[in-house]
Order: C-alpha cells, then structure tokens, then sequence
C-alpha cells in the first residue's frame, strides 16, 4: 500500500523493480499517466488501462485544458486517415468509466460536442483528494 510519505518514485520503484518505468510519464496536477506501463495514478490509486485507452488519455494529458480535435486523436492513436467518432467515444467512455470505478468524482474528460476531447486542467491548485468521492461510514 502507498504510504503518504513514501514518494511516487519511491513507490514506482519498489512495486515495479525500478524508476525507469516512469520515463515519458505525462502529469496533469496530482494525475500521472505512465504510457509505458499503461495505468494512470491519481493519488495513491492506480488505474489500470488498455493500450488504446493509455493513448487516447496520453494525448489529452499533454495538453491540459485544451480540446484536442478527433482527427488529430485518431491520427495519433490509430494512424489511419478515416476517423470513427463511434471508437473515439466508447474509448473514452471506458476511461471515465474506469475512473468512477477508482473513485473518482466528477468528470475529468471532457467532451466538445463531437469536435475533440480534452482533461481538465488540474496542474494550479487542485489536490488529489479533492477528486476522490469520501466513503460515508457507519
């Protein structure tokens, strides 16, 4: 388990062997996305990803707060030149999905009425436990 004061490194390199893994990581506030081991690190949780989700979120996650057009995604992630929103969609979908699943409140993907998608912004004064949803105990 992920201790508060044990850093993301320190933590990367005792469960996976080793800091290289983290190189080319993307970070968006506390959001780190490590392509090369496709998950996502939101706090303490991790979030396991597909090799397509892992780049659909890379090209968002490197350009916070942006909308990043579908042509511009699907060129990217898929390299053919006839773009399918249908595919685009439900990839995203499954992110958001994932990241409810994980915890996580409100909506972090943004959509732009089917012209791009894009994350939130989270680099300026959001922590990551203002993204979780607090569990309500008895």
């Amino acid at each position: 388990k992920f201790e508060a004061e044990m850093t993301f490194e320190k933590y990367c390199a005792e469960r996976f062997g080793g800091t290289a893994v983290l190189w080319g990581q993307v970070v968006n506030g506390p959001i780190r996305l490590v392509p090369s081991m496709r998950c996502c690190f939101i706090g303490d949780r991790q979030i396991k990803l597909s090799p397509k989700e892992s780049c659909l979120l890379e090209q968002v996650m490197k350009r916070p707060g942006e909308a990043i057009s579908c042509e511009e995604i699907w060129q990217n992630c898929w390299g053919n030149s006839e773009v399918n929103l249908t595919a685009i969609r439900l990839h995203f979908s499954h992110i958001r999905d994932r990241f409810k699943s994980a915890g996580i409140q409100g909506n972090l993907i943004m959509a732009f009425n089917r012209k791009g998608y894009g994350i939130q912004d989270c680099r300026h004064g959001i922590k990551s436990e203002d993204l979780f949803v607090s569990k309500i105990t008895r």
